[in-house]
């Protein structure tokens, strides 16, 4: 049994690791996490050892005063094709535009430590968990899994889809169903988290959380925040944009906040400011998620915990134990594979077996107070095409009137971020044509500068700066799509021996180079 002391040590390495910016390699290196502003000061990594009387004391955490956390919403673009067909091709191809809004809720630093270091805690009892229950293998998110017995890196996304594709190739004829979880960290039962938390611990079903737990877990379900933007415009704060050249190689860009000309390291000087500016003002607002699953007995009920607290994701995991297991245990039991990769479920059983398969999912799911999404939830089939290989095919074939239309209902599983046909993997589509996207919009920004009042090349014919655009959309970068696709290419040419990848992005320098050419073009005749 390993003691507290030791445990605290370690998670105190980790944490460290975290807060500071480290080098990857010569010209590239990773950001510090958490240097958001907040109510209280950033924690130095160097003060996080001499936090561990306070930490380790369950009477000083469950007298510990939470702030309020503060609430950022991400808005994300997406454009969508729209399906007029009833076999799945596009008649008049139509795309509409739309925006997916993503809360995140940041704790502040200190919060943020503690919750850190429960997270911590509790991911030792569940790792334990899930191997006495034989179901180490099919949760895959928010886990530390090492790709080897050295254990130096860990998997990604990248692997665990490779995983499951090549269970599906060596499995032969089969069926896929790819589902995902309606609002889930919006939607976790209260009862159900804090009976599962004590179940994780060790604690019997009678027994109640430890006051230090409870604490935790009654500020994470009865969550208070404040919307980031309400409090900024409240509280005078702008952001201005910092250079901060520290080498020919390191050159970061950042915003920083500012208030009165004068640049701030938290939003309110003292206590005293925040009850006259953030409580009296009335900007605190408290959990308002409500269970709206119908039929239920707990609808209307307050459920769900934010995304974005450094302890949300373990608990997400922990919520959903018993349902792994019941579901991984009648899917092994068939001969097929389950995985949950978060909110993401996929399961791979015999063509005979899916449709009872989703039924159960269906139906047990909802004893957990969750939903699976239909519109979500995709079916595909891996069977022997006309040359008698294996080929994945829509739902639809099946239908004896759709036999003739097999060339129409083909059809790519898609999953964590790849396609995959029975035989090769690819980039999803709508990923390339959202990195193509993402350069055609650089490429017109740095044109325009070339051209603009501030031009730095007006007497070099307008030179449009190149490096950078080369670097970012071209070049293997770090955390770049040109290194995330390298990285399936690497691991599609060890299991499956093909580069179908390599070949989606090998006009990438050919479309840059066009649409560089294309912009300067329509800039010189827009000038004469």
């Amino acid at each position: 049994m390993v003691s507290i002391d030791d445990l605290f040590d370690k998670w105190a390495k980790e944490e460290e690791t975290k807060l500071s910016r480290r080098k990857i390699n010569k010209k590239e290196e990773a950001g510090a996490k958490r240097t958001y502003l907040h109510f209280d000061l950033r924690r130095p990594k160097s003060s996080l050892f001499s936090l561990k009387n306070e930490f380790i004391d369950p009477n000083k955490i469950s007298s510990h005063g939470y702030w309020p956390f503060l609430k950022m919403t991400i808005k994300t673009p997406r454009i969508r094709d729209v399906k007029e067909s009833s076999i799945g091709k596009f008649k008049n191809r139509k795309r509409r535009k739309e925006t997916k809004d993503r809360d995140v809720y940041y704790a502040s630093h200190y919060d943020a430590l503690v919750y850190s270091w429960y997270s911590f805690l509790l991911n030792n009892y569940y790792e334990d968990e899930l191997r006495s229950l034989g179901i180490n293998n099919c949760v895959i998110a928010y886990r530390k899994i090492p790709t080897n017995v050295t254990g130096k890196r860990n998997k990604s996304s990248i692997n665990f889809a490779f995983e499951v594709f090549n269970f599906i190739k060596n499995k032969g004829e089969c069926a896929v169903i790819v589902s995902d979880i309606t609002k889930f960290f919006d939607s976790l039962d209260h009862l159900i988290l804090k009976k599962e938390w004590i179940r994780v611990i060790g604690l019997g079903e009678n027994q109640k959380l430890p006051k230090d737990h409870y604490s935790v877990y009654k500020n994470l379900t009865k969550f208070k925040f404040v919307d980031a933007q309400e409090v900024f415009d409240k509280a005078n704060i702008k952001f201005k944009k910092i250079v901060d050249k520290e080498d020919k190689y390191n050159i970061k860009v950042f915003k920083a906040p500012f208030r009165n000309g004068e640049r701030i390291v938290k939003i309110c000087d003292n206590r005293q400011d925040f009850l006259n500016l953030i409580v009296k003002g009335g900007l605190i607002k408290g959990n308002q998620n409500k269970n709206a699953l119908t039929g239920s007995k707990r609808r209307g009920q307050t459920c769900g915990i934010m995304q974005g607290a450094p302890i949300s994701a373990t608990l997400a995991n922990v919520y959903m134990l018993n349902f792994d297991k019941e579901i991984n245990d009648y899917v092994e039991k068939n001969g097929g594979l389950y995985r949950r990769y978060s909110d993401d479920l996929i399961i791979v059983c015999g063509v005979n077996d899916y449709q009872d398969a989703a039924k159960l999912m269906y139906e047990k799911i909802r004893n957990y107070e969750l939903e699976i999404n239909p519109k979500k939830t995709c079916i595909t089939l891996f069977l022997k095409d006309h040359k008698g290989l294996i080929r994945g095919f829509d739902e639809k074939y099946l239908k004896p009137e759709n036999k003739n239309n097999a060339l129409l209902l083909y059809k790519n599983m898609q999953y964590l971020g790849l396609e995959f046909n029975g035989k090769n993997v690819f980039l999803r589509s709508s990923s390339i044509a959202k990195y193509y996207r993402k350069m055609k919009s650089k490429i017109r920004k740095s044109v325009n500068m070339s051209f603009g009042k501030r031009s730095k090349t007006k007497n070099n014919n307008n030179r449009v700066f190149t490096k950078i655009l080369f670097k970012k959309y071209l070049h293997k970068g770090r955390r770049s799509f040109i290194s995330y696709a390298y990285r399936a290419i690497d691991i599609g040419l060890k299991i499956f021996g093909t580069d179908a990848i390599k070949k989606q992005l090998s006009k990438r320098q050919a479309i840059m180079s066009d649409e560089i050419n294309r912009r300067v073009v329509m800039r010189k005749r827009r000038r004469s």
